[in-house]
Order: structure tokens, then sequence, then C-alpha cells
């Protein structure tokens, strides 16, 4: 089935595109553009155009700055707050894009930080594993 499918896709492929130049296929094949109101298509031109000047660096206004955030280049990264900088690290301007503030979430660590192994939390603790029945046997010969 699904050869034949292929087989059928392939040899309407081949035809389309044998008779590529025939007023039918043409006929067929012909694309209906979409109704696009003028308006729309001047706006949309108009943003095309701004962020093709944006791009190549064409005069424009300086971008607006964001208040009240602090964009701090530090050696291990980048680091954002709402206080100054510190004097050992580089501040820099927040010119676009958008900040969202999460309130601090506090993570309860473990003391014991070593996660446990599937064999503890497989194996009964009173029960010898098969390692250790395996050293008695080789011990025991």
């Amino acid at each position: 089935m699904f050869k034949t499918t292929l087989l059928v896709i392939i040899v309407a492929a081949f035809a389309l595109w044998f008779f590529r130049d025939s007023e039918t296929v043409h006929a067929v094949t012909k694309t209906v553009e979409p109704a696009v109101s003028p308006k729309l298509l001047e706006t949309v031109e108009a943003d095309f155009k701004a962020v093709a000047a944006n791009a190549v660096g064409g005069p424009e206004s300086a971008p607006p700055k964001i208040e009240g955030m602090k964009k701090c280049q530090t050696p291990k990264g980048t680091l954002y707050t709402d206080r100054p900088c510190p004097k050992s690290v580089q501040e820099r301007s927040i010119t676009k894009g958008s900040v969202t503030v999460v309130a601090k979430q506090h993570v309860e660590v473990a003391h014991d930080s070593k996660l446990p192994n599937a064999r503890d939390l497989l194996v009964d603790k009173n029960q010898t594993t098969i390692r250790d029945q395996q050293m008695e046997q080789t011990i025991d010969r």
C-alpha cells in the first residue's frame, strides 16, 4: 500500500515537472494571492523598514533606557539588579528586552547531599548482597 502510494506521488510529481510549461499545469498549480487590506500592508512594510534600519544601524533615536534596573557585567557573567553595581564591576545599560522579577525561593538542601544508590534502595540492609555471597564462596574455596 505504502509503496503504491509513494510510486503514484513520484509519477505525479514527474509528470507535473515534465509538463511544467503547459497551460493545463499552469491552470492547476495557479496560486491565489490572499486579499490584504492596503492599510495593513502599509503598516507591515513600515514595521519591516524600521526593523531593517535598526539592524543596519541606520539613523534612529537612542533606545529608551529601562529605569530602575542595572546590568552589571562581571567576569563570571551578567548580573541584573535594582541596586548600584559594585565598584569593581562594569555597569552596562539595558536597552531592549524585558525583565521579569520573581520572589526569592527558599530551597532546602539535605545535609547528606549524597544521592542514594539504586542498590541501596532495592536491597534489604539485613540481607546479604550477591557480591557478599560471591566473596564468601571465593574465600571458602
